[in-house]
């Protein structure tokens, strides 16, 4: 997925399993899969204080 920097502040990857039964998100009371990993964000754009 292509995301452009002036649309979000950071990006973040979700992995997440496609085998197995989804799992009741206990946040939403929805199924969803299993998420196996998560990425710290990754800040898109200029490095606030530096400009650059």
């Amino acid at each position: 997925m292509q995301v452009h920097a002036g649309l979000a502040s950071f990006v973040r990857a979700e992995v997440r399993r496609m085998d197995g039964e989804p799992v009741l998100n206990p946040l939403a009371g929805v199924p969803g899969l299993a998420m196996v990993a998560l990425t710290n964000p990754v800040f898109l754009g200029a490095r606030p204080g530096t400009g650059r």
